[in-house]
C-alpha cells in the first residue's frame, strides 16, 4: 500500500514538473506571435496618425494580426488536451501523436538550429494513451535538445524513424548529442536520476517516459548509445487489452 501511495506521489510531481516544462514551452511559442501581434497594431497606429493608409494596406496588417491571434489559441487547445486528467484510451495513429507533439514544441528546435529528419510510416491505429505519448516524446526530445546545448554541438540532429511491425509499432529518437555515458546508462530511467544539476531537470522525466509506456501502454522503453548519440527504442502492442 505504501509504495502505490510513494508511487502516486512520483507521478503527481512530475505531472507538476512536467506542467511547468510545458508552462515554459508556452511561452516560449507565444513570445514571437505577440511581438508580431504588437509591432503590426504599432504600425497602424503610426499609418492612421500619418494619415497615409490604404485600405488594401490595412486589410492584410489586420489579417496578420488575426493569424497570429488563431495561432495563440490553437496552442491553448494543444495544451489543454494535453493536460486533461483522465488521460483516455484512445484509437491513434503514432504519426499523429508525433506530430502533435511537434506542434507543441512548436519553433524550439528551430531556434536552437535543430536538424529533424522524419522517416516513419504508420497507417494502422492502435489503442493506447496518446496523451501519456506525448509527455513522453515531448520528454525525449527536450533531453535531446539541452544535450545539444550543454556538449555545444555544431550540427546538432534528431532523427526519428518508425513503422509497424506484425504485432507492435516501433518508434526510434535518435540524436547526435554524444550519448549517454556508459556508467550512467542503466540508472537513467530511476526514479530522481539527474544528470542535470541541482534546480534544473527533476530526475523525473525519464522514470516517468518509462511508467507510462512499459505499465500503461504495455509497451517497452529502451535507451541505447549509437556512437554518435542516443536512441530511445520505443515498441508498442497493437493489441491493447483494456487495462483497469
Amino acid at each position: 500500500h505504501e509504495r502505490k501511495q510513494q508511487e502516486q506521489l512520483l507521478i503527481q510531481n512530475s505531472k507538476l514538473a512536467a506542467m511547468g516544462e510545458m508552462i515554459g514551452m508556452i511561452a516560449h511559442q507565444w513570445r514571437q506571435p505577440l511581438s508580431s501581434i504588437s509591432t503590426l497594431a504599432a504600425n497602424l497606429q503610426v499609418f492612421l496618425e500619418l494619415e497615409m493608409f490604404e485600405q488594401e494596406q490595412f486589410m492584410q496588417l489586420l489579417k496578420e494580426i488575426n493569424s497570429h491571434a488563431q495561432y495563440l489559441s490553437a496552442t491553448i487547445n494543444d495544451f489543454r488536451h494535453f493536460f486533461k486528467p483522465d488521460n483516455p484510451q484512445d484509437m491513434v495513429v503514432l504519426s499523429k501523436v508525433v506530430q502533435d507533439t511537434l506542434g507543441i514544441m512548436g519553433k524550439s528546435l528551430e531556434y536552437k538550429n535543430v536538424t529533424l529528419q522524419k522517416h516513419y510510416s504508420f497507417t494502422t491505429p492502435i489503442l493506447t494513451y496518446p496523451n501519456e505519448l506525448i509527455q513522453v516524446f515531448l520528454n525525449i526530445l527536450k533531453n535531446a535538445s539541452d544535450a545539444f546545448v550543454e556538449n555545444e554541438i555544431q550540427k546538432p540532429l534528431i532523427v526519428i524513424r518508425g513503422g509497424e511491425q506484425a504485432d507492435h509499432h516501433l518508434l526510434e529518437v535518435e540524436d547526435n548529442a554524444g550519448g549517454i555515458p556508459a556508467d550512467i546508462l542503466d540508472k537513467i530511467f530511476e526514479p530522481y536520476f539527474s544528470t542535470k544539476g541541482a534546480g534544473v531537470g527533476t530526475g523525473l522525466g525519464l522514470y516517468m517516459c518509462k511508467t507510462i509506456v512499459e505499465e500503461h501502454c504495455r509497451g517497452e522503453l529502451k535507451a541505447t548509445n549509437t556512437g554518435k548519440g542516443a536512441c530511445f527504442t520505443i515498441k508498442l502492442p497493437v493489441h491493447q487489452e483494456e487495462i483497469e
